[in-house]
């Protein structure tokens, strides 16, 4: 017993609060053994041996469950559910998985997809979309997807607004700043997906005006070039032609 504690009496029951054990319910380890992961109760947890290499993982799922899977993203594929495709890949949130099925896609699917978009993944889709215009020179296929994108979804840069389900019902104030809190990281993330896809979009236009004035000024060199032979040509052609006549 410890120094002005009390002994509970026999009637009372002492219990002890304990936090309940995490269950592991399988652990891979890498090829180099120095990582290892684990599926518990608790997540995902990632371990290893090197201090930075966690740092640089690239691994980072949005709203991953038990359908975020390769085989449910290819079989989408396979039956032409290309929006479902799309948005089970950005939630596994790898690179390579969103550029494979982003090139799935057709062209004419472009519309339908970007009208039906979830607008929980617009910024990280938008912000693929800028990354592939940058490393890619596939950049008429990716403005033809930013257009459909920005025409069929531009409620959603809007900005911060209440959405009509906190207009109509009362919340508390925790709740009300919680939402805009959310609310508010979003549109930053946005405005800062939008000014990227500004400053790429003015730099091709730059790009593109050098190339054509470039090409204007090399095809009026070569008209003018092409019409002084063929002035020359013809003249002569009538020299000797006169000198022709001359010598009969």
């Amino acid at each position: 017993m410890m120094p002005g504690s009390k002994k509970p009496n026999n009637a009372q029951i002492v219990k002890r609060n304990t936090k309940l054990a995490i269950r592991v319910k399988k652990v891979l380890f890498s090829p180099d053994g120095t990582q290892f992961a684990c599926a518990t109760t608790e997540g995902l947890l990632v371990y290893s041996l090197e201090p930075n290499t966690l740092q640089q993982t690239t691994f980072n799922p949005m709203d991953i469950d038990e359908s975020v899977t390769l085989d449910n993203i290819i079989g989408n594929i396979k039956k032409e559910n290309y929006l479902t495709a799309l948005v089970l890949s950005l939630k596994m949130n790898e690179q390579e998985v969103i550029e494979k099925v982003f090139k799935c896609i057709p062209a004419k699917s472009a519309p339908l997809i970007a009208a039906n978009f979830p607008s929980a993944f617009f910024f990280q889709f938008l912000e693929f979309i800028c990354t592939e215009i940058e490393k890619t020179r596939d950049v008429e296929w990716n403005l033809i997807w930013l257009k459909e994108l920005i025409k069929y979804n531009d409620h959603v840069l809007k900005g911060c607004r209440l959405s009509a389900q906190y207009q109509q019902q009362a919340f508390s104030m925790s709740q009300l700043h919680k939402y805009q809190v959310a609310n508010q990281n979003q549109n930053m993330k946005g405005r800062a997906v939008l000014l990227k896809m500004y400053q790429i979009l003015q730099f091709y236009d730059g790009s593109l005006k050098r190339i054509v004035n470039e090409n204007m000024h090399l095809m009026k060199f070569i008209t003018a070039r092409s019409q002084k032979v063929a002035a020359t040509a013809v003249d002569e052609e009538e020299d000797e032609h006169l000198q022709t006549m001359d010598t009969v």
